[in-house]
């Protein structure tokens, strides 16, 4: 696809807020700058673009513009930060991180504007050029949908017009146990924990939460948890259970052990991210949260 270079907008230097790691997605944005409606012409879309830069560096004291990219309701795709450097546009005091694990799109639409049709496809579009980049990233979630945000970004029409879109197939790999792709299965659980825990080994401090010393999160204890992930991978088509493929020896128990970090580790390989055995707020999301690959 055709992506307008931030040259043809702007002189500026441009940076990175970290370094990309296990990015997981895309994030709409919308600017909400008092716009009713915005034009799809490229001299009001260039000014606009010049405007949010110099309230984001000289207002916020940012880099450079906090949007990878942004979409114009004519369909062109124009260049923020680019592909390669990390944005500012979905971290918050809850979520930190979240820059580095998600790709910043805003559209360049008013508050009482629906998206253009080809203002949709070019997201999708766009979404294909990401996925080369970073294979696992097939999320595509509004800001105010991002683990700790606190805002009504990207508003309801934008949000309406993205859900009706199926996100592009990841490279890669899908799990071998079965289960229809694209199906979004079982509860849409939220982490049960504070967003420093995860499930794993009882050695590893407090903050590991095995199983064997049960303290209650949301209304169950850490087992009961542990024990539904393994029910909600069996409803994404994996084989889990005493004498199946997965917890074969002990069953979907809740003691966090070696079965467990291997499952996990798994599960974590087929949905792009990191494979460490450690499950937090991510593994987490990709299971209730996220459609079979």
């Amino acid at each position: 696809m055709k992506i307008i270079s931030r040259s043809e907008w702007t002189s500026g230097k441009t940076g990175s807020n970290g370094t990309y790691r296990d990015v997981l997605g895309m994030v709409a944005h919308w600017p909400a700058d008092g716009y009713k409606t915005h034009s799809g012409d490229r001299a009001h879309v260039k000014a606009m673009l010049q405007s949010y830069r110099r309230y984001h560096v000289g207002t916020r004291g940012w880099q450079d513009i906090g949007y990878n990219f942004a979409i114009d309701m004519a369909g062109n795709v124009w260049e923020g930060r680019g592909m390669r450097n990390v944005g500012a546009h979905c971290a918050s005091a809850a979520n930190p991180g979240a820059n580095t694990r998600y790709v910043g799109v805003i559209f360049i639409v008013g508050s009482q504007q629906d998206l253009t049709p080809k203002a949709v496809a070019a997201f999708y579009d766009l979404q294909k050029e990401v996925l080369k980049a970073f294979p696992g990233a097939t999320q595509v979630l509004g800001h105010r949908q991002v683990r700790g945000a606190s805002t009504t970004c990207p508003g309801n029409r934008v949000l309406a017009a993205l859900s009706g879109q199926k996100p592009a197939p990841s490279k890669t790999a899908p799990s071998k146990s079965g289960g229809k792709k694209g199906q979004m299965v079982g509860p849409e659980y939220k982490f049960p924990m504070p967003s420093d825990h995860y499930f794993g080994p009882k050695e590893q401090g407090p903050k590991s939460r095995s199983g064997y010393y049960p303290k209650k999160f949301s209304g169950k204890t850490d087992r009961q948890w542990l024990i539904e992930f393994g029910k909600q991978l069996a409803r994404r088509g994996w084989s889990v259970g005493k004498g199946k493929t997965w917890l074969k020896k002990y069953g979907n128990n809740g003691y966090y052990g070696p079965e467990y970090n291997a499952l996990i580790k798994k599960f974590q390989s087929n949905m792009g991210l990191r494979a460490n055995g450690a499950l937090g707020p991510d593994t987490w999301n990709a299971a209730f949260n996220q459609p079979i690959k």
